[in-house]
C-alpha cells in the first residue's frame, strides 16, 4: 500500500472492512471445507480470486477520503454498515449489467471452474469477483449523484468501452515493469484511468 500512503493500522482496518462488506469470511470457510474433495489447483484458484478482490478493495478504502474518514471516526463497523447493502445489491445486478464481452468472460470463468470440480455456487462467486473491482467506485458515484447503483454501473462500464479506458487499463496491466518504482507508476496509472472513468460518469449523470 505504499502508493496510498496508508499506515499499517489503516490497511489492517480496511482489510477487515472489505472482508466484511464482501462476505469473504463465509466464502473462505466454504472453500476451506472443500479440502480433499476437489483438485488442489481448483481450490487454490478459488482462494486467489478472493485475494485479488480483497487487495483491490482495501486499496479503494484507504484511497477514498470519505471511507477513510468513516474508518477513522466509526471504525470497521461504520464502513461495513455504509457499504455492505449497496455493494451486495450491485453484486446481484452485475451479471445483467456488464458489457457483452465482460459478461461472456464471466460465464467462461464460471464454466472453467465448474469443469475443474468447483461447486456451482462457489464457481459463480469466484467468477464474479474480477467484475467487482469497481464496486466501491460505482457505489460512491451512485451515492453522491443519487442514481441507482445498477444504472451507474451500466454507465460506468459503457464509458470504459466507449472512451477506450478499459483498453488502456488492460494495456497498462499487460506491461511488465522491472523495478519497484516502475510497478508503483503502473499502479498509479491504472488508478488514474479509473478515476478519469468515474469523473466522466459523474459529468454524464
Amino acid at each position: 500500500m505504499e502508493e496510498t500512503g496508508a499506515s499499517f493500522a489503516e490497511v489492517a482496518l480496511a482489510y477487515e472492512a472489505a472482508r466484511g462488506i464482501l462476505n469473504l469470511g463465509e466464502y473462505a470457510a466454504a472453500v476451506d471445507a472443500l479440502d480433499t474433495t476437489i483438485p488442489a489447483d481448483t481450490q487454490t484458484a478459488l482462494y486467489l480470486a478472493a485475494v485479488a478482490l480483497l487487495e483491490e478493495q482495501v486499496d479503494k478504502i484507504v484511497s477514498d477520503r470519505a471511507a477513510s474518514e468513516t474508518l477513522a471516526k466509526r471504525g470497521v463497523k461504520g464502513v461495513v454498515d455504509d457499504y455492505t447493502a449497496p455493494i451486495q445489491a450491485l453484486k446481484a445486478a452485475l451479471p445483467s449489467t456488464l458489457p457483452n464481452a465482460a459478461a461472456e468472460a464471466l460465464r467462461a470463468r464460471a464454466a472453467d471452474l465448474k469443469a475443474q470440480g468447483a461447486p456451482e455456487k462457489l464457481a459463480d462467486a469466484a467468477a464474479l469477483m474480477p467484475a467487482l473491482e469497481f464496486a466501491f467506485d460505482i457505489v460512491n458515484i451512485a451515492r453522491t449523484t443519487r442514481w441507482p447503483a445498477e444504472k451507474t454501473a451500466a454507465l460506468f462500464f459503457a464509458v470504459g468501452e466507449r472512451f477506450g479506458v478499459e483498453a488502456a487499463r488492460a494495456a497498462a496491466r499487460g506491461a511488465a515493469p522491472e523495478g519497484h518504482f516502475d510497478r508503483l507508476a503502473q499502479s498509479r496509472l491504472i488508478d488514474d484511468l479509473s478515476a478519469r472513468q468515474g469523473a466522466i460518469v459523474r459529468i454524464l449523470i
